[in-house]
């Protein structure tokens, strides 16, 4: 969306969001967000920790290898 003539960009259901001065730098700015947050679940599924955001309380998970 263009809102006083800067794009901000978000993907509903995800912890991202991004912004630029231009649509191509926004969504520039978005892909670099995924590829952090797709990273850290990387992270996460690899040292079995709760990614941050997920799951409440107390949740418990196993991984699979």
């Amino acid at each position: 969306m263009n809102e006083d003539g800067a794009w901000a960009m978000f993907l509903p259901g995800l912890p991202l969001a991004a912004e630029g001065t231009t649509l191509e730098e926004a969504t520039l700015d978005l892909i670099d967000a995924l590829r952090e947050y797709a990273e850290d679940w990387e992270d996460h599924l690899t040292h079995g920790t709760k990614p941050p955001g997920q799951l409440g309380p107390g949740a418990t998970y196993s991984l699979v290898h």
